[in-house]
């Protein structure tokens, strides 16, 4: 499926110059004739997650569009942290009982030190701690705010030692990707 989606994400953005969300449109499209799905009961349904972000420089903005993977932006203020969450469609890339709904946009400035991460399920869904559940949404948020003041380089170090620690010896039970960038 990644395979494909990356090879689907190529075409559309060589061919036009489009917004995210217009881009997750066509994707859908693309992997739904891809699979030959139709929305059957008995079919399977496969998809994707993605999150797609294209920052403006000129005009310092960011303009997001999700299927089921948020956006975070963590921006600190003379004595705070603060952390934004954009928030993704609730719908994958592929059929979907709402699949005529059109993805959305959304946009936001951006300001020099900002720092924007997106990721993969597979970190928040790491089973491990001393009663073995999921690492979960609100455990990697608030790492986010302890390690977003670090330079990059210590904050992938961090989230490895922070991921390791948690899971312990139970093995890694998907993919785990964490896309972090600083303005």
């Amino acid at each position: 499926m990644s395979i494909l989606g990356i090879s689907f994400l190529n075409e559309i953005v060589r061919t036009d110059s489009l917004r995210v969300d217009d881009v997750l449109n066509r994707m859908r499209n693309y992997v739904i004739r891809a699979l030959k799905q139709t929305g059957k009961d008995l079919e399977a349904k496969d998809g994707m997650d993605m999150a797609l972000c294209v920052i403006d420089w000129e005009h310092a903005q960011i303009e997001y569009a999700g299927a089921n993977i948020p956006l975070y932006l963590l921006r600190q203020t003379d004595d705070s942290s603060e952390l934004i969450e954009l928030q993704p469609d609730r719908m994958p890339i592929g059929i979907y009982t709402m699949d005529n709904i059109p993805f959305s946009t959304q946009s936001m400035p951006i300001l020099s030190g900002d720092a924007i991460y997106m990721l993969s399920d597979g970190y928040c869904d790491q089973f491990g701690g001393d009663q073995l559940k999921k690492f979960k949404k609100k455990n990697f948020k608030k790492l986010l705010l302890d390690i977003h003041a670090l330079d990059m380089s210590e904050q992938k170090k961090a989230l490895e030692r922070t991921l390791d620690n948690w899971k312990g010896d139970l093995p890694q039970v998907d993919d785990i990707l964490v896309l972090g960038v600083r303005i």
